[in-house]
């Protein structure tokens, strides 16, 4: 297969998961990201794109997102739960993995995906009540 039908291959993943994906340059700034992203940050693409990833993570997380920034950039990858604020400045428990994004060999940027856990989050609350009932 050609590296052209690859590419083509790659960017329908991007566009069809229903995980976020953001593409952030080296200095922490969007550069694309999937309808996906835009749904769970309530930023259409168009002002998405330029921003910076502390501005769409809740204060008390951007150190821990930091991190694993910082981890993608050394060529490494990262796994956390962090959480994301909404453009309604709601916040968004989100589950997070974050890995270099590369061109030529180089570290160019970050990728990160990231999914909303809200529902998992309302599962365990509840099995954690029907366990204490149960005792």
């Amino acid at each position: 297969m050609d590296e052209t039908k690859l590419r083509e291959i790659a960017a329908s993943l991007y566009a069809d998961t229903s995980d976020a994906v953001i593409l952030y340059d080296r200095s922490g700034c969007v550069v694309d990201a999937n309808e996906a992203a835009a749904i769970l940050t309530g930023y259409p693409l168009s002002e998405f794109a330029g921003s910076e990833y502390r501005t769409h993570v809740a204060r008390a997380d951007v150190d821990r997102v930091r991190l694993g920034f910082e981890t993608a950039l050394a060529g490494g990858s990262d796994h956390f739960e962090t959480s994301a604020r909404h453009k309604d400045g709601s916040i968004v428990p989100v589950e997070c993995d974050v890995f270099p994004a590369r061109l030529d060999g180089q570290v160019v940027g970050v990728f990160a995906q990231a999914r909303d856990i809200i529902a998992l989050r309302s599962a365990e609350e509840s099995l954690g009540i029907n366990q204490e009932r149960f005792r």
